[in-house]
């Protein structure tokens, strides 16, 4: 006779403790990054992001996939910037996967999910 949970009351125990970061992944993010991942493990959470996904699908749909497998969600839009390459438009990808992941999350999870932002005017898109 078996003991110890099911495959599924496995899966389920590890969705439960995951959270995925939706955060830059560039040398200059890289410091923010690693505390990130240290203090969800910290806390006893299993920090998940799309740099562990092979490539093959398309990127916004492994972004997708894995948010929504988690019970957990952080958004740092402290990046949320002008492109340097013309036309300089906004780069909005992350502010869209956090209205995505508000979308898809039943109302009553709302509060596991966390956006940030450490500079006050990320939504002002002007040059400084």
């Amino acid at each position: 006779m078996a003991h110890g949970p099911s495959p599924e009351g496995r899966a389920s125990a590890v969705r439960q403790k995951s959270v995925f970061l939706n955060l830059p992944y560039d040398a200059r993010f890289r410091s923010l990054f690693l505390a990130y991942v240290a203090g969800n493990s910290a806390f006893g959470l299993i920090p998940r992001a799309t740099l562990e996904i092979p490539g093959g699908a398309r990127r916004l749909d492994r972004i997708l996939a894995l948010m929504e497998s988690r019970r957990y969600s952080i958004h740092d839009m402290s990046r949320v910037q002008l492109d340097r390459r013309p036309p300089p438009t906004p780069r909005f990808n992350m502010p869209f996967e956090l209205v995505w992941r508000l979308d898809t999350t039943p109302v009553v999870q709302t509060e596991n999910i966390l956006g940030l932002s450490l500079r006050p005017s990320h939504g002002d898109c002007r040059n400084r």
